[in-house]
């Protein structure tokens, strides 16, 4: 079950940025580089090499896949799960209760969901837009917007939501 939740986030991950970039009037990018932190159940399994193997009769372009060495690898991505904890505690706190996966996903859709227009966001932008020094202040997880996404168990579930 982990590995086919996986791959169907990378695929929805590789096509919303395929039909971003489509909007911008760029070009589709032919690799997708995906770097991974070598957890052997998600990404050296039979379903994910065949996922991986499989990408380009499915779209346009190719992935490839970057497993990271097994020792002290951490990276940015490592605090992104704190991130959400600690806005998770932060609820809690203020008796804001989360009680199931599917409010906890509404409640962190509000508390930590970005779509760009944030006053911080604009400012970066325009630092990097006139080459200020200020732009030194986006680091590796600032994010110009933030998707928070609930796994379901089939397509009714989905479908269901997508409407709410």
């Amino acid at each position: 079950m982990i590995t086919f939740f996986h791959n169907s986030c990378l695929t929805y991950i590789i096509d919303f940025g395929k039909k971003e970039r489509v909007k911008q009037g760029k070009r589709n990018i032919p690799i997708n580089i995906v770097h991974t932190d070598n957890c052997a159940p998600q990404y050296k399994c039979r379903q994910n090499f065949l996922q991986v193997a499989t990408a380009c009769n499915k779209r346009d372009g190719t992935i490839v896949h970057k497993f990271a060495q097994k020792y002290r690898f951490k990276g940015s991505w490592d605090a992104t799960g704190k991130l959400v904890k600690q806005a998770i505690n932060r609820l809690e706190l203020k008796n804001d209760r989360l009680p199931d996966a599917k409010t906890c996903y509404f409640k962190l859709r509000e508390e930590l969901g970005k779509d760009g227009t944030e006053l911080k966001t604009r400012r970066l932008l325009e630092y990097e837009r006139l080459n200020d020094k200020k732009m030194l202040k986006n680091t590796t997880l600032t994010s110009q917007r933030t998707f928070i996404g609930l796994g379901v168990e089939n397509k009714d579930e989905y479908n269901k939501l997508k409407e709410d």
